[in-house]
Formats: structure tokens, sequence, C-alpha cells
């Protein structure tokens, strides 16, 4: 069985815990720091789990569960600090751990609430008042001419007019004001957070000796430690700043010399840089020049031995279309030589043939002639006898 020793919230000095709870299971995920809501006789607790154990000096049944897990809870190393800032200052570890939960958790089962006001808005029926059309005091008056700027809370309306909350409501209940119901966030008033004072105070005679000798000690440059005693509102953290303020004008003052030193330096270095560059910018310079002239040279003569082989490739393929030329003209000559020898017996050959062609034309010409002939007289014949016997039947 699980058990949880919850340490009550509670403002009574007599009341000292821890007091133990058997852990149900459907709060079996309670621990270290969870507040609880738990059963105190006749009453209810706010409670803060303190530690988590097995075992109890009281009989299991006799042992209560707790309520419900409240949202709102701590580390257990804040739940241990909390008991050790109790023990250290004499207190109740309900008031140390009181400093280690959230904002809103209170003690004694008390929650924070939320911080309303009422804010107030002029309505038409106050805007027809204010021209003259209801009787009104001189506070009432003034109320809803401040209202003509626009909404403001009870506060700002009871500064600037005096009119207190009883006012407000009767000017409301006649419908010359709206009101409504507002959550304004919880802040310190006439301090902004991080603002210091413009002047720093004067310090007094043991103040200025503390700080002196402080900054004495700085100055000798060796570890120390240093008590500076004082009851609350004796002025230390006044004395802590001066010292802080001198520490700073100190380490800015060497700042500055170290960047004077520095710029000297960076101006040397750079002069140096400079003539150095100015140096090697001559080198550079003569030696590209001198690199030049020899390209130079030497591309002339590059030229020259390019201008040479070109002249003699050119001669040469002079030469050879020469040759060329010639072996072409005489292979002409000797073709049209053998052309010219055979034409006379090619058209010989051609003529040949061609009067054979004609003889052997002519030939079958006639031949085919005189068939014809002969036909067409054998036909006459035929006709001339077929039309005599016809003449004679």
């Amino acid at each position: 069985m699980s058990i949880a020793r919850v340490e009550p919230l509670t403002t009574a000095r007599a009341l000292r815990g821890p007091f133990d709870y058997s852990i149900p299971e459907r709060l079996a995920e309670i621990e270290v720091g969870n507040v609880l809501q738990v059963p105190f006789g006749p009453r209810r607790l706010l409670g803060v789990v303190v530690e988590l154990t097995e075992t109890s000096e009281v009989p299991a049944e006799r042992l209560a569960e707790p309520i419900r897990i409240l949202g709102s809870g701590t580390t257990p190393e804040l739940v241990d600090l909390g008991i050790w800032i109790a023990r250290e200052y004499c207190s109740t570890p309900a008031r140390g751990l009181g400093l280690m939960l959230p904002p809103g958790t209170g003690t004694g089962g008390e929650r924070t609430r939320a911080r309303v006001e009422k804010l107030n808005r002029l309505t038409d029926a106050g805007r027809e008042a204010i021209s003259g059309g209801d009787r009104l005091g001189a506070k009432q008056k003034l109320v809803l001419t401040s209202l003509l700027e626009g909404e403001m809370t009870g506060r700002e309306l009871s500064a600037r007019t005096g009119a207190d909350g009883a006012a407000l409501k009767r000017l409301e209940s006649r419908g010359l004001i709206a009101r409504e119901e507002i959550r304004v966030r919880r802040r310190p008033e006439g301090s902004v957070v991080g603002s210091a004072a413009a002047d720093a105070p004067e310090l007094t005679s043991e103040q200025s000796a503390a700080v002196s000798d402080l900054a004495a000690r700085l100055d000798s440059e060796t570890m120390a430690e240093a008590l500076l005693a004082g009851v609350t509102g004796s002025g230390k953290t006044e004395v802590y700043l001066a010292l802080v303020e001198q520490v700073i004008a100190k380490r800015t003052a060497e700042a500055k010399a170290n960047y004077v030193q520095v710029s000297n330096l960076a101006a040397r270095v750079i002069q140096s840089v400079k003539a150095m560059a100015g140096t090697l910018e001559m080198t550079v310079r003569g030696e590209a020049l001198r690199h030049l002239a020899q390209g130079k040279q030497s591309t002339s003569e590059l030229l020259s031995d390019i201008r040479l082989e070109s002249m003699q490739v050119v001669r040469s393929a002079s030469e050879q279309s020469r040759e060329t030329l010639q072996m072409v003209k005489t292979e002409a000559v000797t073709q049209l030589a053998e052309a010219r020898r055979d034409v006379p017996s090619f058209w010989r050959q051609i003529t040949l043939g061609a009067r054979h062609a004609i003889r052997t034309a002519s030939a079958e010409g006639d031949a085919l002639i005189g068939g014809v002939l002969e036909r067409a007289q054998r036909n006459a014949a035929h006709a001339k006898q077929a039309t005599e016997d016809a003449l004679v039947g």
C-alpha cells in the first residue's frame, strides 16, 4: 500500500505534520510536490505531498484518503527547499512550502481570487442629460462630462471627480451610464519593473568607508572574501551599487586606454603593410615587364618560324599542284586522241547498220504489200462472183 505524507497548508503554528494518507487507485499518479485536497477532521484542507512511503505508524484501517489532486504544485527539490527554509528560520513547514507554490495557491485552503473592476461608459440618455434634459448634481454632471472622453474605471472616475461607488450606482439606475465588470491584472502601482532612481542617494560615512575598503581590495587584484554586515534597511545595496559604479568606471577607462593602444598599433601595422605592399607592387610590376619583354621576343621568333614554314608549305603545295595539273592535262590529251581515233570507225559501223536495216525493212515492206494486194485481188474476185450469182438467180 502506498502512503502519502502531506503537510497541511494552514496558518496555525500548533498544527505540525506531516500526516499520512492512504493513496487509492484512482489517485495512483500522486507524486512528491503535488497539492492535494485532504479531509482533516470535519474540515477540508490543502496540503503538499512531502514524501511517499510504504509504511505508517497509523494502522491502515484508520488512514484517510485524499479527496483530489489540484492542478498547481511544485517539484521535489522545491519541497526540500521550503522545509529547509522553515527549519532554518524557525517558521512552520506550511509557510516555507507556501513560498514554493505557484501564485494563487493560498494557505489554509484559500485561493487568490481574480481582481475585478467596474468599467463605466456614457449612454445616449446620459449625453442628453448633459445638455440639460435631466436634473443633475455638480458631481454627477462632472462624472458624465468625464465619460465623454471615453470609458473609465471606477477608480479613475473617483480620482478625477471624487465620485464613490454609490454615486455611480445611482447614475446606472437612472440609465445615464452603463457599467460592466472586467478582470484586471495584478501588478504593483506607482513603479515600473526595472525602474531606478534618477540620482543615487548620498552615502553615509560608514557606507563610504565600506566602499573605499572594498574598492582597495579590488585594486589589489588578489582573491579575498569580505563580509558586509548590516541590518535590513541599513543600505547594503547602496554600497554594492556604489562599488559596481566604481568598477564600471575603472573598466571603462581601461577599455578606452586599450582602444587607443589598439588603434595606434593598428595604424602602425597598416602603415607597414602599405609599405610592404608598395615594394611588392614594384617588384611584381618589374617582373611582369621582364616576362612581357621575353614574351614579345619569343613571339617574334615564333612568328618568323611560322612564316618560313608557311612559305615552304605553300611552295611545296604549288609544285605538287603543277605536277598534278600537268598529269591531268596529259591524261586528257591522251583520252581525246583515242576518242578521235575511235569516232570514224564507230560512225562507219553505225552507217552500215543503218543501211542494212533500211534494206531489210524495204524487202519486208515489199513482201507485205504484195501479200496485201494478192488478198485484195482474191477478195475482189470472190465478191464479183458472188454478185454475178446473185444477179443470175
